[in-house]
């Protein structure tokens, strides 16, 4: 049977959780020209460096996970926990934010989607349609992926991998540090690197750009 909760912070018990931001870090893949807009308003209203304060037990204990959303079930045969509306997950001064977000704790998997945001302690933003992790989130994927660094600077990329929690690889990825234009967000920048692969190794502190 399933038990329903109103919008409440739960803290959900779960191994070590590595760098949340580390799994998505890095790319999008070329949006389309409304979704580039709104990304150019949400850097000038300075959206990329705010995130949501955690909640006061969140900041006592950060290296609990606490989840906030306005639905909560949990599935007690199933050990699957569910969230839709206003999803926000607190680990470490990270935050995640999606409009629905299942955490199959069987399968250590965490799956969110829609409107999938991840603000690292760093200030930098990932903006995702659907993003899968483990439960630790050493290893995972997104989809359509942008990250907006503190400094402006860009990476796109249809598809992201990350595996060991230390290579992330970006399919297709671009790279910039070019601001968009204010009058024509849609127009592409003034310059860029492409490559047919990214590949960023955090043991070693290395970037490779493969066909660039």
């Amino acid at each position: 049977m399933a038990s329903r909760r109103t919008r409440r912070s739960r803290k959900l018990p779960r191994g070590g959780v590595a760098a949340l931001a580390a799994v998505l870090a890095l790319a999008y893949a070329g949006a389309a020209h409304a979704r580039q807009a709104s990304v150019t308003q949400a850097m000038k209203a300075g959206e990329a460096q705010a995130k949501p304060k955690p909640p006061a037990a969140a900041e006592r204990d950060p290296g609990k996970l606490y989840l906030d959303a306005d639905k909560l079930i949990y599935n007690k045969d199933a050990d699957i926990v569910t969230a839709d509306g206003g999803v926000v997950l607190y680990y470490k001064n990270r935050v995640l934010q999606g409009d629905h977000v299942v955490y199959d704790r069987k399968a250590k998997r965490v799956r969110a989607e829609g409107h999938v945001k991840l603000t690292d302690e760093n200030g930098n933003v990932t903006y995702s349609p659907r993003a899968e992790l483990t439960d630790d989130f050493a290893s995972g994927f997104a989809d359509a992926v942008q990250v907006i660094a503190a400094d402006h600077s860009r990476f796109t990329s249809p598809r992201i991998e990350r595996s060991n929690d230390s290579v992330t690889v970006l399919q297709k990825g671009v790279y910039t540090a070019c601001v968009p234009c204010k009058t024509h967000p849609e127009w592409p920048p003034l310059w860029q690197v492409r490559a047919r692969e990214i590949v960023e190794n955090q043991e070693t502190h290395t970037i490779y750009f493969r066909d660039a």
